[in-house]
């Protein structure tokens, strides 16, 4: 059971719409209907973003997002912790300087800002608790790795785990290990529009995702979303970008 602490009052829906990323322009029908909305780190909780807390996912269930993204890095111990960085964010969320902890480390502190902490084991339990949710996994670093040990920490429930993989030389592994549910993230490799596109033809993805700027500049969302293949912008913070990409108004 997740430890519940107290915490403000819960954002309404549309300041949440300012952390999520949004299916660019989709004009296909792509399969198992990927949502509009992915919420980000989480999404919300006590009105701050890159929480990746229970109070997040909580508010993001409350006001209808299934689908939420979760940053997972390592703890010294090797073991799973859902924190953007162990950096800016992990100070700016419990006033702790710069460096990774031990999970039980991880676990103890309280936050300075009121959030929840969430780690590997708290995974299971929350997709239990709610039905219609699946998480999206943003592994920092040594990502299959990662998804290996959630894979064998959580077989019955891989369904409901979205990995993101960052190389092509990633699928292989990642399908390994019976997820078939896979998005392509773009930011994190050097491939050209054309390297894009010939990996993902044929490959099976679920979708690609990309930074606003990719999206907007150049042809690949644009030919990505014509060969059938839904295209994330992130991370999309405000409603008047959200507008115009949603209008192919791409900047």
């Amino acid at each position: 059971m997740i430890e519940r602490r107290p915490r403000a009052w819960r954002i309404p829906l549309l300041a949440a719409v300012g952390v999520l990323w949004l299916a660019a322009c989709g004009t296909k029908q792509p399969r198992l209907d990927p949502p509009l909305f992915i919420a980000h780190a989480g999404g919300v909780g006590n009105h701050r973003v890159y929480t990746n807390s229970l109070e997040a996912v909580e508010h993001s269930v409350a006001v209808g997002h299934g689908l939420i993204e979760l940053d997972l890095n390592w703890t010294t111990d090797g073991r799973l912790v859902m924190v953007h960085d162990w950096d800016r964010e992990f100070g700016r969320i419990f006033g702790q300087p710069a460096g990774a902890l031990g999970f039980a480390e991880f676990e103890a502190l309280q936050s300075s800002v009121g959030i929840t902490q969430l780690t590997e084991d708290d995974l299971g339990p929350l997709l239990e608790e709610h039905p219609g949710l699946r998480f999206v996994t943003d592994v920092k670093e040594r990502n299959v790795e990662g998804l290996r040990r959630l894979a064998e920490m959580y077989p019955g429930l891989l369904d409901r785990l979205v990995p993101q993989i960052y190389h092509p030389d990633e699928l292989e592994a990642v399908r390994g290990l019976d997820f078939d549910t896979i998005i392509f993230t773009r930011d994190r490799s050097e491939l050209g529009d054309q390297q894009v596109l010939d990996f993902v033809d044929g490959a099976g993805l679920w979708a690609v995702a990309m930074p606003g700027r990719r999206a907007a500049f150049g042809e690949l969302a644009a030919r990505l979303d014509a060969s059938g293949v839904p295209v994330f912008v992130h991370t999309v913070n405000d409603r008047v970008t959200f507008d115009r990409l949603r209008a192919c108004l791409l900047y």
